[in-house]
This record gives C-alpha cells, sequence and structure tokens, in this order.
C-alpha cells in the first residue's frame, strides 16, 4: 500500500467516526440506540420483518433481538402480527410514531451532515459522489 492508500484510508476511517459521532450525538436526544435506528431503517424500506429475520439483518441473537423489539413495542414504535398461517411467525412493522421518529431522527442527521459538508461546493460534491459510486461499485479509478 502506498502513502495515498494510506491516506484514503485514514480519512475514511475519520469520515467513519464522525458520521457515528453526529449519529449518536442524533440519537442522545432520543431514547433509541443504533440497533434500533437500524430496525426502524429496514422496517420503514421493506415493510415488515419476521422477528426471525430482523435478528438476521441486524446480527443480533434472538434473544436480544426480542428484547429490543418489546422494548420499541412498549414505546409504541412498532407493532407486532402473527402470521396467519404459522403462529410461530410474528411479523414486526412501524407504528405511525415509530415513523414519525425515524423521520425526525433523518432529518436531524441530514441537517449535520449538511453543517459537515457545507465548505464543500456542490461540484466537488458530485465529484465525491461519482468516485465513492466508483469505489463502491469496485470499477477502476482511473
Amino acid at each position: 500500500m502506498n502513502s495515498i492508500d494510506l491516506e484514503i484510508l485514514s480519512m475514511f476511517k475519520e469520515i467513519a467516526k464522525r458520521f457515528v459521532e453526529m449519529q449518536k450525538e442524533v440519537l442522545s436526544g432520543t431514547n433509541i440506540g443504533f440497533t434500533e435506528l437500524k430496525i426502524l431503517t429496514l422496517l420503514d424500506v421493506s415493510g415488515k420483518y419476521s422477528q426471525t429475520n430482523l435478528s438476521e439483518y441486524c446480527g443480533i441473537d434472538k434473544p436480544t433481538i426480542s428484547r429490543v423489539i418489546n422494548r420499541m413495542y412498549e414505546q409504541n414504535l412498532v407493532k407486532r402480527q402473527e402470521d396467519c398461517n404459522d403462529r410461530r411467525i410474528t411479523y414486526i412493522s412501524l407504528t405511525d410514531k415509530g415513523k414519525l421518529l425515524l423521520e425526525n431522527i433523518r432529518s436531524s442527521l441530514l441537517v449535520s451532515y449538511n453543517n459537515y459538508f457545507n465548505c464543500v461546493s456542490n461540484n466537488d460534491k458530485k465529484t465525491f459522489i461519482e468516485l465513492l459510486n466508483r469505489t463502491l461499485n469496485k470499477e477502476k479509478i482511473c
């Protein structure tokens, strides 16, 4: 690895660290953590998940995901629905309160991200996005 590659790696680590700090700051004003945010986001994208699937997608064991879902249920952030054909399966989906909380978190994160990038021109942002897309798509950057 050459010095440029090491510098890029170091910068990505620093950006990731700062984004985690931004998320922590935004979440500190709520009663949820990273796991709950991930669950809210997954449910928002897909509509509903079984508790087993949430456990797999979040990389959390079933007893832990069950406790997290129970807390979220008690806070009225998610609702449960049994599968009509298999009562062993419970689907989890967002409540209106859960959707509103996620919307508020996303708005706050957007403000934080905008503050972070306010010194970067739109053209530079577009170039940055293009480079990231090429990297994420594993295209060779030339």
